[in-house]
């Protein structure tokens, strides 16, 4: 009962923090941070915040880099918005759970945005081309989760930022917190809420604020066929979760995952906000539908140790969509 009462304690001192501000739109910076960079997670639209797990959890919810109970690497390569546009989002991670009683987990992710050569053009010659030039943006960040106990664990990350062009940089760090609760038979319903990119004012010459951002979210397993992870050989998830953005207009995000075995994940997910596929008064590129598939594949006996490849679609209007594939190692 502690547990539940912490859960809900930490829960609503979040969300009195934040409220969405669609009035402050384009005024943030560093939203390279707003980017799902994986394919697991960004195949159910984010919607999984409660029950993400392994690497792929820095980007979403830090508790859960403790749920694999192993160690994990990670890599994954986004097209964004569209392979023609050449913007390239690639990130490289590992989690290991450590200690005596496997209470506590480390996390490590190095992300990269690369835009191509962008071609210099001058007003009074604006056809003709005297030059490229590159954007950089990276980011290197840092996790660590705790499990308070089966029902509870917890996890923070500390994250670098680097943008700029040849002549002009900025440099800044950002927090991200969140906790995960787990209950029922199995942990079948589990709750998660995560506060991200918090953090101060980055500068080039103005100063401009970390795109901060609140996730509450819960999900349900379906066991089809048994009454244990271990009987069953087909399990449905169903996940939702609300964002609240400092700079942006509330979200609400709805998944459902299929797993066989836990050989084969599909997955399908949609994200709503207000006018979302109004082609004139809606904000997003994205323009809510998702879908991904995994294939998670082991090489022991115990079957302890994994390889996973991963992929999935964000569709975007009026580009042709954002493709990412990523692979993961198990040990």
């Amino acid at each position: 009962m502690k547990n539940i009462y912490l859960a809900i304690l930490l829960s609503a001192a979040f969300t009195t923090a934040f409220a969405g501000n669609p009035d402050r739109i384009g005024q943030a910076g560093a939203t390279q941070l707003l980017i799902n960079p994986w394919a697991g997670s960004s195949g159910l639209n984010n919607a999984n915040v409660a029950g993400i797990s392994g690497t792929e959890a820095m980007s979403l919810n830090p508790s859960g880099i403790i749920n694999h109970n192993a160690t994990e690497f990670a890599f994954s390569n986004c097209s964004w918005l569209s392979p023609s546009l050449g913007i390239k989002v690639n990130t490289f991670g590992f989690t290991r759970v450590i200690g005596k009683d496997k209470n506590d987990a480390l996390g490590f992710t190095v992300g990269s945005m690369s835009f191509g050569d962008i071609p210099i053009t001058t007003v009074q010659q604006p056809d003709n081309t005297i030059g490229t030039y590159n954007v950089s943006m990276f980011n290197l960040a840092i996790a660590y989760s705790h499990k308070f106990s089966d029902a509870i664990h917890a996890g923070v990350t500390v994250r670098s930022i680097s943008e700029g062009l040849a002549s002009v940089k900025t440099q800044g760090a950002s927090l991200d917190a969140g906790i995960q609760y787990f209950a029922g038979k199995e942990d079948r319903m589990k709750f998660g809420i995560s506060l991200r990119n918090v953090g101060p004012q980055m500068r080039y010459s103005g100063g401009v604020e970390l795109p901060s951002m609140l996730h509450i979210g819960g999900s349900y397993d379906f066991f089809l066929g048994g009454d244990s992870a271990a009987e069953v050989g087909h399990v449905i998830t169903l996940a939702g979760a609300f964002t609240s953005n400092a700079f942006d207009k509330d979200q609400g995000s709805f998944g459902l995952q299929y797993s066989f075995r836990r050989f084969l994940m599909l997955r399908a997910g949609y994200t709503y906000e207000d006018k979302i596929m109004d082609k004139t008064l809606g904000r997003k590129a994205y323009s809510g539908p998702s879908a991904g598939v995994s294939l998670d594949i082991p090489f022991t006996k115990d079957k302890a140790r994994r390889f996973a490849i991963d992929y999935s679609f964000r569709a975007a209007a009026p580009f042709s969509g954002t493709h990412t594939i990523g692979a993961r190692l198990l040990l």
